[in-house]
């Protein structure tokens, strides 16, 4: 059975803008896939939020394994 949160660390060159850690839930093994979707999160806004920012994710257990890790970027611009 896991029981894993995801966490996410939004940073904008090396500074850390935003955390946020959502709970998936307990789910034992099963062969179908199974999805999770986050709850949606306000982008930043104005000119001074304007810029490419890092996004890392990690998808993780109760014991702190890692069963996932991730990167990606989100570009804000007029």
């Amino acid at each position: 059975m896991i029981v894993a949160p995801i966490w996410s660390a939004i940073l904008l060159t090396v500074v850390v803008v935003d955390s946020r850690t959502d709970m998936v839930g307990s789910y034992g093994p099963k062969n179908e896939l199974q999805s999770f979707t986050a709850k949606p999160e306000q982008a930043p806004s104005g000119m001074l939020a304007r810029g490419t920012y890092t996004v890392k994710s990690l998808f993780t257990d109760d014991d702190k394994n890692e069963h996932l890790k991730w990167e990606w970027k989100l570009e804000i611009k007029k």
